[in-house]
């Protein structure tokens, strides 16, 4: 007869009121091996019941219950199933996800003979949360394996449990692809995503997921377009969940590198307010503050815009608070400083950014990213100082990101802006030319693509023109500015750089006056035409734009050319008052119109360009400007007042602008000059200096 008094003789009702309290009453196996198999499963998952409470109150005595459940259900599949479950739950525990990985092929290896769905995909997601902990690709390979297994079986699954088993052997081929770059794997992962859509599945999970393939391999391939694809499959998933912060910020990341590639005000307000949907919803997340805080940077940069970098410096000490000490974050709100610092000619954040960087440097050293970000805030403070010592500062600092990756093109590149910069300061053609090969090894590592890289090789080739003379530097600038340009038009996306237009209508305009060309001429003004187009207020282009018309007049001694500089002289002085140089032009230039219509039989009809022209050289030199000294000679010789003539051309030689004597003797507007004995005097004494 049965002993009703034994806890275990009514084994339903104490698997319903789940009233076991302790280990005690089975611990001697003679009291559940006489229990059927179906009883030990349901004795075993009360004992399983219990542990998980255990294990929720972090009391050890769990791990004694689920061991005596695997051992009094020792054959039943489904025991080490849920066995499993519990031990996968503990995701950060290694030794339970260790445990649980035992469990699912315990399971798997006691139902041989038919196969159960549900404890191979929990199997495959545990592999698959191993591989992503560890990093281990074998992990998404075992993965792979079972998936392939399971597959065979496929004609026999239901639609929805095909579609979740199509899901994870996508994801066990997207996982791989990660780790070893391989585009093949994010295509397969592509093609199970697609049939598992195909079958139904509609899941925020899923989606996410999906965009997440894409948006790697948009990484890898450089393809812009994918991530639009990727934002579709992102806002199905916000579709389900909108209160998702990861899809959020997923689409925010995807439109900031459409934003990054097209320039579209459109794309940057999408991923604007994305960021800001994902920070509503987790504003503890610092990685939404720091690439928040990088889409405001960007958009800075790209437009000038002082506000948008001020709010992106908000953003990074956001992200900084939340994650104290990261060199990232210290890294990109150094940038920002970098570039609101020189926008604004603000030396207090140029040396915020430096100090940002060098934090960075100080937990990170081996960041070439970093290296090279410090160099150009070094440049910018040479340039805001005008001083030598800090190019030479930066050049150490690119030369030491190039003792860690000698194949970093930003490196070579930076240190070449700050040799041109050296070079300029000193007019050492030598020193540029050094620059112009610093920027050419650059491009073979690897900035090719990089307009702004060719521009700044054009510049310095162009600069090498100007100190040598040498048309080999202006026509390899020339092919440097075209270049840079037809990459952008390649791209077609981004509105024509302004100050790619400018340097090559300057050195259209060189090329013009080396040849003496009219289509040089007509190419540097439709260039610096359509600078103006896109900036009205750029002075340095109207300034050339003048240039170039006043050249193209006195080539061709076109009045209209003369008329249509000194309207552009106005405009630039209207803007800029105090431009010495643009008094001295816009006076050279009507002196010029003024000798191209002077008629000795009607003088009131060049008089009143002569005195004007007067009034602006005057105006010119009593800014600073000495190069007004020649012309005003020039100009007093053409009107024949002598007297005024010599003395401006003594003041021209005191301060070292006065030309050659060969050049002097054979100017023509000087002849008026060259006919007094006033004149004699002076030639003689300068050949004596000679």
């Amino acid at each position: 007869m049965k002993d009703s008094s034994h806890p275990l003789f009514n084994l339903k009702d104490l698997v319903k009121n789940q009233t076991l309290e302790s280990l005690e009453s089975i611990s001697d196996p003679s009291i559940w091996q006489p229990l059927k198999g179906t009883d030990k499963e349901l004795l075993a998952e009360l004992l399983i019941t219990k542990g998980q409470k255990l294990l929720g109150q972090g009391d050890a005595e769990a791990l004694l219950f689920f061991e005596k459940a695997a051992e009094i259900a020792s054959h039943s599949p489904k025991v080490f199933y849920l066995l499993g479950n519990v031990y996968a739950s503990q995701d950060s525990n290694m030794g339970f996800l260790r445990s649980a990985l035992e469990s699912y092929n315990r399971s798997i290896s006691l139902s041989s003979e038919k196969v159960d769905v549900d404890v191979w995909v929990a199997l495959i997601k545990l592999l698959l949360q191993k591989g992503e902990l560890l990093g281990e690709v074998g992990y998404f390979q075992a993965a792979k394996e079972k998936c392939q297994l399971l597959f065979s079986l496929a004609p026999t699954l239901a639609p929805n449990l095909l579609a979740q088993f199509l899901w994870l052997y996508g994801r066990s081929y997207f996982l791989a692809g990660k780790i070893y770059g391989e585009v093949i794997d994010f295509h397969e992962a592509l093609d199970k995503y697609r049939l598992a859509a195909e079958k139904g599945l509609n899941l925020p999970g899923f989606w996410k997921d999906y965009g997440d393939v894409l948006f790697e391999l948009a990484d890898l391939l450089d393809r812009f377009d994918l991530y639009g694809e990727a934002a579709e499959f992102y806002l199905k998933s916000i579709k389900l969940s909108h209160d998702c912060s990861e899809s959020w910020h997923s689409i925010a990341l995807c439109y900031m590198h459409i934003f990054e590639d097209k320039g579209s005000l459109l794309d940057f307000d999408f991923a604007k307010s994305s960021f800001e949907n994902a920070a509503k919803l987790d504003n503890t997340n610092y990685k939404i503050w720091l690439n928040w805080g990088n889409l405001e940077c960007e958009y800075g940069k790209q437009n000038g815009d002082a506000k948008s970098l001020q709010e992106s410096v908000i953003k990074f000490s956001k992200a900084s608070d939340l994650e104290p000490n990261h060199p990232r974050i210290y890294r990109h709100w150094g940038e920002a400083f970098m570039f609101l610092g020189s926008l604004t000619e603000d030396v207090q954040l140029l040396k915020a950014a430096e100090r940002q960087l060098a934090l960075s440097l100080e937990m990170h050293p081996e960041s070439c990213d970093t290296w090279h970000l410090y160099g150009i805030c070094l440049n910018e403070l040479g340039r805001y100082f005008s001083d030598e010592r800090y190019y030479h500062l930066a050049i150490e600092k690119f030369q030491h990101g190039i003792t860690i990756n000698s194949q970093f093109p930003a490196l070579w590149h930076g240190m070449g802006l700050s040799l041109f910069s050296i070079g300029e300061l000193n007019s050492d053609h030598h020193i540029v030319e050094k620059a112009s090969v610093h920027f050419a090894k650059a491009i073979d590592l690897g900035a090719a693509k990089s307009p702004q890289c060719w521009n700044d090789w054009g510049v310095a080739l162009m600069r090498m023109a100007e100190l040598t003379n040498d048309k080999i530097h202006i026509e390899g600038a020339v092919e440097k500015f075209q270049k840079a340009l037809s990459l952008q038009d390649a791209s077609s996306s981004h509105p024509a750089d302004p100050e790619l237009l400018y340097n090559y209508g300057c050195a259209m305009d060189f090329l013009g006056d080396y040849y003496d060309d009219v289509h040089y001429y007509e190419k540097a003004i439709e260039a610096l035409s359509n600078v103006l187009t896109i900036d009205p207020e750029y002075i340095h282009a109207r300034y050339n734009l003048a240039l170039a018309f006043s050249h193209l007049g006195e080539l061709v001694m076109d009045v209209d050319c003369f008329h249509r500089a000194a309207e552009q002289f106005q405009i630039l002085l209207n803007l800029d008052n105090e431009d010495e140089m643009a008094w001295h032009e816009f006076g050279m230039t009507l002196l010029h119109l003024a000798h191209l219509i002077d008629d000795p039989a009607l003088p009131t009809k060049s008089q009143s360009y002569f005195e004007q022209a007067e009034i602006k050289l005057m105006h010119a030199q009593s800014l600073g400007c000495s190069q007004s000294y020649y012309a005003l000679a020039c100009l007093y010789s053409l009107t024949e007042n002598v007297g005024a003539g010599i003395y401006y051309l003594e003041k021209a030689d005191v301060n070292n602008v006065l030309p050659s004597i060969e050049e002097i003797l054979q100017d023509e507007w000087l002849e008026n000059l060259r006919q007094t004995s006033a004149f004699q005097i002076f030639q003689a004494n300068k050949e004596r200096e000679l």
